[in-house]
């Protein structure tokens, strides 16, 4: 037990170090950011020097001491550039903001429609403003523009917009910009990300071509497209309680990397295999965009892989999760404050802390895969049941039905997305053989998509919990008391199970031997 415990207490302490960090990032307040960087330069300079002094010291005890206050040391510079860089970022115009009406920038993302078609938002990095009297000044930062919008924008296009700006409410924004026209294009975007916008619409319309029925599903788990139909889609899977299995996440990444990491290792070894997998799913992310739970499983993945190749070690997902966490607040100190980021993360990390012990209290009567598949559900669940209530004021509790229901066709779709991309394009370069069996597999997937809708059908039906936002404290409360009841539960039944092994075969509760009487 000691020897476990002295193993898991440096990846606690890196863990507990990396999440401190994020969080001082994101959450906080501008008006103790000076005071806190004062004191982060002074920590990393009396860190450094005392882990140089105990790294002189033979003991070996002093050395480790010292590593530990070396990280230390590092990562409170590293949250004094990123609270530098959150300044940087925050939105500076050179005009008063009330005169602005129009700006200059670069899309700093792909532009998404909402469900009418007509209307979208995007972000802007600005480089200049102009006011209604004709001036320009300076500006910088990034602010998020709502406006007319009928064709999609991708990331890296420079656009000028007329727009007015407004105080934003919520989600830590200070402003926003409310465009009174669709945005101007001003120029060409950089090479590569034209060439990425190019393949991008490339397989949207390869996906929309199959049919009816199974375009929008196509769309939304192979590209992450949530409009027009697949933004519908993405509405009646929310009602269902499944709406995470349409973000691109941890999930549809292991089904692309571990795809490829098989096929890879059937022609060669395991490390090329996974060095290919890793920069596929590189790729993908370029291909479909930044979001907070793709990019979270990407780092998680690249850096277990990395581990891997490097030291030949397998990595525990939890510290693997706390470093993603830390990186990735590092590389946008803005994005905690996006509701996806924060489910993704709560999520996650309530999974890999609660499912196994709720997997070992869940009915043994129930196959073990369920059970697996309901343990992740619930833990993930009750992670984010209080930040549910908060934002919506709405609960899934049958949302684990609707997993336990669609999943493993989400997995099966997924994989008939790809192989048709690859097959149809096999089909148009060959001859009439393989577009007959084209047409067969277009029919296919469409059969598929009539059963899959059928049973999302069925799933909105069944009944939501409707909360006041502000009982979200009580909530949170009660998932706490939940999840710990099962830790303790499970830990009393593993100790006593093991208490009762221990005792002499008089003394257990059942004796196998013969008994004469007293």
């Amino acid at each position: 037990m000691s020897r476990l415990s002295g193993r898991l207490a440096p990846e606690f302490l890196f863990s507990a170090i990396c999440v401190l960090a994020a969080g001082a990032i994101a959450w906080l307040p501008s008006e103790n950011r000076a005071v806190v960087e004062s004191l982060l330069l002074i920590t990393a300079l009396g860190s450094s020097s005392l882990a140089v002094t105990l790294s002189v010291f033979s003991n070996e005890s002093w050395r480790r001491y010292g590593a530990y206050l070396l990280w230390v040391a590092v990562f409170s510079l590293l949250v004094c550039l990123a609270l530098w860089r959150k300044e940087a970022m925050d939105p500076c115009f050179g005009l008063p903001v009330d005169t602005i009406r129009s700006a200059r920038g670069v899309l700093a993302s792909d532009s998404r429609r909402f469900e009418e078609g007509r209307r979208g938002v995007y972000r802007l990095e600005l480089e200049s403003v102009d006011d209604f009297y004709g001036n320009r000044g300076f500006a910088r930062g990034e602010i998020r523009v709502y406006g007319p919008l009928t064709e999609p924008l991708f990331r890296g296009t420079p656009v000028e917009i007329a727009l007015e700006l407004a105080p934003a409410r919520g989600n830590g924004e200070e402003v926003r910009g409310y465009a009174s026209d669709e945005p101007r294009i001003t120029g060409a975007a950089r090479r590569d990300l034209e060439r990425r916008g190019r393949v991008y619409r490339f397989l949207r319309r390869r996906l929309s071509s199959i049919g009816r029925e199974s375009p929008p599903l196509l769309l939304a788990l192979l590209l992450g497209y949530r409009e027009g139909a697949s933004a519908r889609l993405y509405e009646r899977f929310k009602q269902a309680g499944a709406a995470h299995m349409l973000a691109l996440s941890g999930m549809h990444l292991g089904i692309l990397a571990g795809g490829a990491y098989y096929l890879f290792g059937l022609l060669s070894s395991r490390k090329r295999a996974l060095t290919l997998s890793l920069l596929l799913s590189l790729l993908y992310l370029y291909l479909v965009g930044v979001s907070a739970s793709l990019l979270r499983a990407v780092m998680m993945y690249g850096l277990a892989a990395l581990v891997y190749l490097f030291y030949g070690k397998k990595t525990r997902p939890l510290p693997l999760l706390c470093v993603s966490f830390f990186i990735q607040i590092f590389l946008d100190p803005t994005a905690a404050e996006a509701l996806g980021f924060r489910l993704s993360y709560l999520a996650l990390a309530s999974l890999l802390c609660f499912s196994k012990t709720l997997d070992e209290t869940l009915p043994f009567w129930i196959p073990p895969v369920p059970r697996k598949m309901c343990a992740a559900a619930l833990a993930a669940q009750l992670g984010t049941a209080a930040l549910m209530v908060r934002e919506f004021g709405t609960l899934y509790p049958w949302g684990i039905v609707a997993v336990l229901g669609l999943t493993g066709f989400v997995v099966l779709w997924m994989w008939l997305g790809l192989v048709y991309i690859c097959f149809s394009l096999i089909a148009q370069a060959a001859g009439t053989l393989f577009l007959r069996l084209d047409q067969v597999l277009r029919v296919m997937m469409e059969e598929f998509a009539g059963i899959t809708l059928y049973i999302l059908r069925n799933m909105q039906s069944l009944p939501v919990w409707r909360l006041s936002p502000d009982a979200w404290p009580w909530v949170l409360l009660l998932s706490l008391l939940l999840l710990t009841l099962a830790k303790v539960y499970r830990y009393a039944q593993r100790y006593g199970q093991a208490g009762q092994h221990k005792l002499p075969e008089g003394d257990t509760s059942i004796s196998f031997g013969t008994w004469y009487g007293s």
